[in-house]
């Protein structure tokens, strides 16, 4: 073995020499500097691993995308600081499209393919008045710019800035401020979820791996004068609670597609998620609780079950509601325009904290997002924000020439309650089941909770309306049908007890009461509570309601 002197290794470290480490000439290369100037190619790399010199000149300090390729030429800085400041000099050729991305990095392949992907500085040929959210300066289809009147004209230099500290992100144009977020908190989850970023998990947040990256989208362009500094992060914030109610802890239900229409359903709630913490329910044996029936008190029904001092709210499994407005907003996919916004709706004690709405004009047989942003009464800032989907039923008229025919997937269930979830408090092994089979549709063929059973014995609509809360707050069960097309149908024991008729009463409610609550209020809506769906051409189905006739 050889050994170097300490003044050879200071020379290797001046020189960065190579050197034979050992006998049987193992060869050991110091680290060189790392590259700080952006103008050099060899700062950079491609995302598709080519040369950068096949779409980029490097020329008088200039980086100029001088042969686009659409894509598969875009530049990668090495792994830089997350909180920033950038600045740089742009201009472009006419029709060109391209931008600089920040916090980029990967999210896995249901994301476009492992494709890397961050926040994007806009720089596209557009109009100083332009301000959608794919114009220059935008925050790419997050955040359209509130102003741009500085922008130069196309071949002249434009000079941009970013600032990125912590969850602030602000755009400047020719030193004017146009474009700024808070990449955290309902708001920045109702841009997501409206955009081609959904499924990411903290986009926009930083992280110590992101980089920086040059877009080929098409046209070309030319950068230059980078001039990058670090900031402070900023002080981890205090962990209180900022968010307010209303959440949407029941998340979004929908009933009744055909093919232009569907019903869509919410509930607002004072927790984003169930109790998980409360007491349970005093326990009743059937006996009793048949004795107990005949009762109609409501407050003597719920003292019988309730732990003195303890209010139904507080219970293991509730999700109580809170006042608050919902919209809704949809759009087909994957194209994600036009999306449509209904009017803010004013959610009422009277019916539980409940929304719905009627959707008509949509297409057949195409898949959906469905959006559901909530906020306060006196206030336009948005407290929660739940993205699910639903698929329309298929083109349904004979054609001259019949299509080649196509497979329809569909589940039935029906029968099963809270106490009898399989999954913990996840909810029912069923929903990540059938979430797997990725069904057309799913039809509930009744009993989906049973008032008659015990923990509680719902003689009381609060008592039933805490049953609803409770096992549509279940996570798996939740997830399910916030995005399966869903058919919901109901029968004796989530009407009002076992083999229920017109005129009865259980406990302090009528069976009139109970057909209202299902019909009406906890589930998506349609009078008369029948219909006849054709799923496609070949398939027809009859939804019949036994309860109500």
């Amino acid at each position: 073995m050889k050994f170097l002197s300490v003044a050879a290794i200071f020379l290797a470290t001046l020189y960065s020499l190579s050197f034979d480490a050992s006998a049987q000439g193992v060869i050991a290369t110091l680290p060189a500097e790392p590259i700080t100037d952006w103008s050099q190619e060899a700062f950079w790399e491609t995302s598709s691993g080519s040369p950068a010199s096949q779409s980029w000149d490097f020329v008088d300090g200039e980086i100029r995308l001088a042969r686009p390729r659409g894509g598969s030429g875009d530049l990668v800085t090495p792994a830089l600081p997350p909180n920033f400041q950038l600045s740089w000099q742009w201009k472009l050729t006419e029709g060109t499209n391209t931008g600089l991305k920040y916090r980029v990095r990967r999210f896995g392949k249901s994301l476009f393919n492992n494709k890397r992907l961050g926040i994007e500085y806009q720089i596209i040929d557009d109009k100083p008045d332009s301000k959608s959210k794919g114009s220059t300066a935008s925050i790419y289809d997050l955040v359209a710019p509130a102003k741009k009147e500085s922008l130069k004209p196309v071949g002249q230099w434009n000079q941009a800035r970013v600032v990125a500290v912590g969850d602030r992100i602000e755009h400047y144009l020719n030193g004017q401020l146009v474009t700024a977020a808070t990449t955290s908190g309902p708001n920045w989850d109702a841009a997501i979820a409206m955009s081609k970023f959904y499924g990411t998990k903290e986009f926009g947040l930083p992280k110590d791996s992101d980089r920086i990256l040059l877009t080929d989208h098409g046209g070309k362009a030319a950068f230059k004068d980078f001039q990058f500094k670090e900031l402070d992060a900023p002080k981890p914030k205090i962990e209180v609670a900022t968010t307010q109610a209303p959440f949407l802890g029941n998340a979004i239900r929908n009933s009744w597609a055909d093919q232009d229409s569907i019903v869509i359903w919410t509930r607002t709630t004072s927790q984003p998620n169930m109790t998980l913490d409360g007491p349970n329910f005093i326990p009743l044996s059937r006996k009793e609780a048949s004795q107990l029936a005949k009762e109609s008190n409501e407050r003597k029904l719920m003292k019988a079950q309730i732990p003195a001092g303890v209010q139904l709210n507080e219970m293991f499994g509730a999700c109580p509601g809170a006042v608050g407005q919902v919209r809704l907003s949809y759009f087909p996919l994957p194209k994600r325009k036009p999306i449509l916004h209904t009017d803010w709706v004013t959610t009422k004690a009277e019916t539980d904290f409940t929304a719905q709405w009627k959707i008509e004009g949509l297409k057949a047989g195409t898949q959906y997002a469905a959006v559901v942003q909530a906020r306060g009464i006196e206030s336009e800032d948005l407290t929660a924000v739940f993205r699910g989907s639903f698929r329309t039923a298929p083109e349904a008229k004979k054609i001259a020439q019949k299509k080649k025919p196509k497979n329809v997937q569909f589940c039935i269930t029906t029968c099963h309650d809270f106490l009898r979830r399989d999954d913990g408090n996840d909810g029912h092994k069923i929903y990540p089941a059938m979430t797997e089979i990725d069904p057309d549709f799913v039809v509930h063929a009744g009993d989906i909770e049973y008032y008659d059973k015990p923990d509680p014995w719902a003689m009381t609509k609060p008592l039933m309306r805490f049953k609803w809360q409770r096992i549509f707050a279940l996570p798996s069960n939740r997830a399910f049908y916030a995005n399966t097309t869903s058919y919901f149908l109901k029968d004796d024991h989530d009407t009002l007890m076992n083999d229920c008729w017109a005129g009865q009463t259980y406990g302090s409610v009528s069976f009139e009461e109970g057909v209202q609550l299902f019909n009406e209020e906890q589930f998506p809506s349609l009078s008369p509570r029948y219909k006849t769906v054709k799923w496609g051409q070949d398939l027809q189905i009859w939804f019949l309601e036994g309860r109500d006739y």
